[in-house]
């Protein structure tokens, strides 16, 4: 018994080995911790990188570039905005997240010209040492981003200078060809005092010949089609929208409104011509919102033609006058923002004191358009134009009237149309400028 007991005590204190023991239980225990650490700090990487993939792909789909590659005929293609994002996610999320099957799903709203884009994502992530032992876990996920204007709601006035001038022909080539059938007129003769005869208007209709007018009809009334087609109620649109003729006195054409489908149908797309001396003023078009004004001749279609049209200061005065003031945010339907667009060729026309008088732009006829607006000019540039009345009357004043319109406009907002080629795409950046869109994402 003493022997048994002896052997009993040698074990008890006896603890050589016990170390090996210890070691491997620790190590083990250790390794799982690491492969478990290594297999979450995994799963979390490609979360991140889905997250960012799918944060790439909701701003991709309502990216300017983006709606406008997916705009054909002034619609935006929600579908292909959709399928732009898509291509973005799966682009981020690469090669080392192909492994993980992910499938994503976007989807793009249209409303008023503001894009939403919702972004969501589910990949299949098992874990690379124990996946064996925990099976697969789904990483879901999602982000949205929005791509609108700042102003909610807004009121247009849109002030065009349709005196006679406008009726130049819009290409050198036009003023060519038109002044070849008038006897040679170029500059200052769009209507005739000849009895019997059309007006050059018309004339120039006749023969295909696109008037300054006439571009400049069509740039306004595409970006009413473009609001149209952007808005989700273009008869109460959150976009108020008016005409007005700069003339011997502010005319308003198409007084503000938000059903823009009236309004486009008020722009129509054909001038109305006047045809001095047969049975009196023919009309032979129905006629447009924009349209070269009328010049009062004598009843037998001679004398002064009264085609000194262009007063700034009775017009713009006039303008400033049915502006609603003050200035809005454009965040509610009460505090709209007004917006000015004026588009002229700067050169002021008009009798004073019995004399006629020829005058470059007065900018500080805008003060009292921007304590109510934004003001945005558009200039439109002369072709030089090989006529007597205009090298005498015109062409000395040119050098002053860029500069009195840009002091005329808001900051940023005066545009110098070169050519008339380009004045629909003109129009359409003069809009946008005041409206600026901002990419970003939201919650």
């Amino acid at each position: 018994m003493s022997d048994l007991a002896t052997i009993l005590r040698r074990l008890s204190v006896n603890r050589s080995g016990s170390i090996n023991v210890m070691f491997a239980i620790c190590s083990t225990a250790l390794a799982i911790a690491a492969g478990g650490a290594y297999d979450v700090s995994e799963g979390f990487s490609l979360k991140r990188r889905l997250s960012e993939a799918a944060d790439a792909a909701a701003l991709a789909a309502v990216s300017a570039s983006s709606v406008a590659s997916a705009t054909a005929n002034g619609a935006v293609n929600t579908s292909a905005l959709a399928s732009i994002g898509s291509n973005v996610f799966l682009s981020n999320v690469g090669e080392s997240g192909a492994s993980l099957s992910p499938s994503v799903n976007v989807a793009v709203s249209n409303n008023n010209g503001q894009f939403h884009s919702h972004v969501t994502y589910v990949a299949s992530y098992v874990p690379s040492l124990f996946g064996a032992f925990t099976g697969s876990f789904d990483l879901v996920g999602s982000a949205d981003a929005d791509n609108g204007t700042s102003l909610g709601y807004a009121r247009l006035y849109f002030a065009i200078d349709t005196s006679q001038s406008m009726g130049i022909a819009a290409t050198p080539g036009g003023i060519s060809a038109l002044s070849g059938l008038t006897g040679g007129c170029a500059f200052g003769c769009h209507v005739t005092t000849v009895t019997g005869r059309k007006s050059f208007e018309q004339i120039a209709n006749d023969n295909q010949i696109t008037l300054r007018i006439d571009v400049l009809r069509t740039a306004v009334a595409g970006v009413v089609d473009r609001l149209i087609q952007n808005s989700s109620s273009p008869s109460a649109s959150n976009y108020s929208v008016g005409v007005y003729a700069i003339n011997k006195q502010m005319s308003q054409q198409a007084p503000i409104t938000n059903n823009l489908v009236n309004l486009r149908s008020a722009i129509g797309t054909s001038s109305q011509f006047y045809n001095y001396g047969l049975s009196g003023n023919i009309i032979t078009s129905a006629g447009s919102a924009i349209d070269l004004a009328d010049v009062a001749l004598k009843a037998d279609g001679t004398g002064d033609r009264g085609d000194a049209q262009t007063a700034f200061d009775v017009s713009l005065t006039g303008l400033a006058s049915i502006i609603v003031g003050p200035n809005g945010d454009g965040q509610s339907v009460t505090h709209p923002t007004n917006i000015v667009f004026i588009i002229t060729d700067g050169i002021g026309d008009q009798i004073i004191a019995g004399k006629r008088v020829y005058s470059a732009f007065d900018s500080t006829l805008c003060n009292q358009l921007k304590a109510k607006a934004l003001v945005a000019v558009l200039y439109t540039n002369y072709y030089p134009v090989a006529d007597p009345g205009f090298n005498k009357n015109v062409a000395p004043l040119l050098p002053s009237v860029a500069a009195n319109l840009q002091s005329c406009a808001s900051s940023g907002l005066f545009f110098d149309l070169r050519s008339y080629s380009d004045l629909v795409s003109a129009v359409d950046a003069m809009v946008k400028a005041t409206m600026p869109a901002s990419v970003r994402l939201s919650a």
